[in-house]
């Protein structure tokens, strides 16, 4: 029997190749670098902080949190634990 599982490709391989097979030449790509707009590392944190206190991991939410110095928010992670 052939497992079913070997022809599949995980997520990252998928796309890897998509991005591979559709994307433009690199200096095409390059042109437009600066106009990319990112958000602060900070912004980043904070988000993803949130996103484990929703999810009730409010432990590694205050972590963060204590990171980038959200105080009060660390303090409700801690009333939540």
């Amino acid at each position: 029997l052939a497992d079913q599982h070997s022809n599949r490709l995980t997520l990252t391989q998928s796309t890897f190749e998509a991005a591979m097979e559709n994307s433009a030449p690199p200096q095409d790509r390059l042109r437009y670098i600066h106009q990319i707009v990112y958000p602060p590392r900070w912004a980043a944190l904070c988000d993803l902080a949130e996103r484990y206190a929703k999810m009730g991991i409010v432990t590694s939410a205050a972590e963060l949190f204590e990171e980038i110095e959200l105080w009060d928010e660390v303090v409700d992670c801690y009333r939540r634990a």
